[in-house]
């Protein structure tokens, strides 16, 4: 258990209760006390779950925070005023959220929590679509294959954010492991080797499918110039870690890399 790698992501369900449970809409400022109960008795069960995982020995948990529901087809027959409120509450609850893990972590030696910032990452990918690989965000994918026997990542529907009228594809599914993993494990720079105007990066923690880039300046100052891009197939069989050729034509020179959320995959 102490090495196992534990998911607990129930908070977008329960938003989608609170709109069952609590008046419908027009939504106004009167049912606020009513969200923040409902918001609350969540963040308590996400409490109480940790309890109970760490007390079965868990100690590395994920807990992402969530999205604003409002945005999905589900919901596309709310007005804006409907969607803003929704959007609001869920801001508050995600920092809430964050306050209240934090602080009941530190009650439980040895055990982290990730509480990867999904809302903000979902938040991107509404704004700017195709930084994604994504062009369509306001219908469904399963609407366009239904009559599809098999589905595909080139298939229509494959550039959708929403598989359903809830659910994310797996094009922005990559995207969302893509930055639980980066917080696991971030790419990093494991060894430099140096041969005439050429520098041999090895680079570790790559994720897999996603153009990188690597930039070098002379004295960790602007500018940083870019100096080669590069990609880790899938095909090569899983690893995560690979060497890069970058330019060295100053006496020192530093290096940083970077992953910009671009899709490459397949």
């Amino acid at each position: 258990m102490a090495s196992a790698l534990f998911v607990v992501w129930c908070n977008n369900a329960d938003f989608v209760s609170f709109t069952q449970i609590a008046p419908s809409p027009p939504y106004v400022s009167s049912q606020i006390p009513q969200w923040t109960t409902l918001m609350n008795q969540s963040i308590d069960r996400h409490k109480t779950a940790i309890n109970t995982l760490y007390t079965k020995g868990a100690r590395t948990i994920i807990m992402p925070k969530a999205v604003n529901i409002a945005a999905t087809p589900y919901y596309s027959f709310l007005g804006s005023t409907n969607k803003l409120f929704i959007k609001a509450r869920t801001d508050e609850y995600n920092i809430a959220f964050d306050a209240a893990i934090i602080a009941h972590v530190a009650t439980k030696p040895g055990l982290i929590v990730y509480r990867p910032d999904t809302s903000a990452l979902f938040e991107q990918a509404l704004a700017t679509p195709s930084a994604f690989g994504l062009t369509n965000t306001t219908g469904y994918a399963l609407s366009v294959v239904a009559n599809q026997v098999a589905v595909g990542p080139n298939s229509p529907g494959s550039t959708y954010l929403f598989w359903d009228d809830t659910h994310p594809t797996a094009r922005f599914q990559m995207h969302l492991a893509d930055l639980v993993q980066q917080m696991i494990s971030p790419v990093k720079v494991n060894g430099i080797s140096r041969s005439g105007n050429t520098s041999q990066l090895t680079i570790a923690n790559i994720p897999l499918g996603r153009q990188g880039i690597v930039e070098g300046s002379s004295s960790l100052q602007p500018p940083w110039n870019q100096d080669v891009t590069f990609t880790q197939p899938f095909s090569a069989g899983g690893s995560t870690t690979g060497s890069v050729n970058a330019t060295s034509t100053a006496p020192s020179r530093f290096y940083r890399v970077s992953f910009p959320v671009v899709w490459t995959w397949p």
